[in-house]
């Protein structure tokens, strides 16, 4: 079976970071151990881009962090947004614009192009029930989600939904002391 990954980069981390505490994943043992024995047509990951006049620390642990996925042993297509600073900023962190209309489409136009079987959906996000519905009622392809917690919304949207205790562990998520 073919499958493409749609990673919602800020939203996954956060997860993971409520689950189990500030560290680092290695999004290349997490894609290996959810693929199993299927074959990989692509890694798609989404996220916000910081802005390196507001935050240059972050933004350079960013990019080093988006080299490495791009150097992954398969393919991988990175999609930026920058983040949008709100006047109260600093108090009030930036807010992610265009991540989750993005993957919405990648979805749409990867399930009418028939490049995958199934897609993995790696987000918690509220948003994309709705697309996850739309997929399983118009195209014959599997969509299975995972996010560190448990989503009810999105998993009652899909046949496959799975949580940091089936896939998340020590081995890709290194929780920093």
């Amino acid at each position: 079976m073919r499958v493409e990954i749609f990673l919602d980069g800020s939203n996954f981390y956060n997860g993971l970071r409520q689950q189990f505490g500030k560290g680092q994943y290695d999004v290349g043992k997490l894609v290996n151990r959810i693929l199993a024995n299927r074959t990989l047509v692509r890694l798609n990951y989404y996220i916000g881009a910081i802005d390196p006049n507001r935050d240059a620390n972050g933004a350079a642990a960013q990019g080093r962090f988006l080299r490495a996925v791009q150097h992954l042993p398969f393919p991988v297509r990175l999609f930026t947004s920058p983040l949008r600073y709100l006047s109260t900023w600093p108090s009030v962190p930036p807010v992610e614009k265009g991540v989750d209309t993005k993957i919405v489409e990648d979805l749409i136009v990867g399930a009418f192009d028939q490049r995958y079987d199934v897609a993995i959906l790696l987000s918690g996000d509220q948003d994309f029930v709705e697309v996850v519905r739309l997929l399983h009622s118009r195209f014959p392809v599997q969509l299975e989600t995972c996010f560190p917690m448990a989503r009810r919304h999105l998993h009652d949207a899909t046949k496959v939904c799975f949580t940091a205790g089936q896939v998340i562990t020590r081995a890709f998520y290194n929780a920093i002391q």
